[in-house]
């Protein structure tokens, strides 16, 4: 064991050690993953509204994407990337007007984004970033239950938006690592209860994400 431990501190030596060139640009990908923690979601349907409480969950996702580097320096540093993500949470409980009760079941959402980052690279090799995001999600509530009662299984596409930042750094002229953090959300999604009624489901999701970029220059 320490010997394998000694040869990964010294493979991490030589990749850091590597000297960074004047920032080119290229395709990259790039895969993530985190937690995510939803803020409290309202039902609104026409026998009434409730509020749904959630349990932190999971998220993952992959990106395809082009680094501008200095291509144009009249714009400014940055990228664009067409990214998939998967965002998972248990619901914890839903909140009446006069109660609460346990709730149970899980909601998803997958998407399909276009990205913009602006990149600052000052500051080489820390790499920091702002970037905003649109396009499409699917929004699916799965075995859902209300103290025991059945709530309904149903899903809807929606168009979803997500804005955030982070600081990335720069391993290499290859490898980026990256800590980032988004705000995650979609219009509301229409779905079907188990009575049949339909209501209104709103979704904002924060995630904190850790990735790690491949670039090919």
């Amino acid at each position: 064991m320490p010997a394998r431990v000694l040869r990964l501190t010294l493979l991490l030596l030589v990749l850091t050690a590597v000297p960074l060139h004047a920032a080119e640009e290229g395709f990259y990908l790039s895969a993530w993953g985190g937690g995510t923690l939803l803020d409290e979601a309202k039902v609104r349907g026409q026998q009434g509204s409730f509020n749904v409480d959630f349990d932190g969950g999971t998220a993952f996702g992959a990106a395809l994407g082009y680094d501008f580097a200095d291509r144009y320096p009249q714009i400014g540093q940055g990228r664009m990337e067409l990214e998939w993500s998967y965002r998972s949470n248990s619901l914890k409980d839903a909140r009446f007007t006069d109660s609460r009760l346990v709730a149970d079941g899980d909601i998803t959402v997958w998407s399909l984004m276009v990205n913009s980052f602006a990149e600052f690279h000052g500051t080489r090799p820390w790499l920091p970033y702002i970037g905003l995001g649109g396009g499409y999600a699917r929004l699916s509530v799965d075995n859902a239950r209300l103290a025991g009662d059945p709530l309904g299984d149903d899903s809807d596409d929606v168009f979803a938006y997500q804005f955030g930042g982070g600081l990335g750094y720069q391993i290499n002229n290859q490898l980026t690592l990256d800590l980032g953090y988004r705000y995650f959300a979609t219009l509301d999604a229409t779905l079907r209860l188990a009575d049949q009624s339909s209501v209104d489901w709103n979704y904002r999701a924060h995630t904190l994400l850790l990735g790690l970029r491949l670039t090919f220059r």
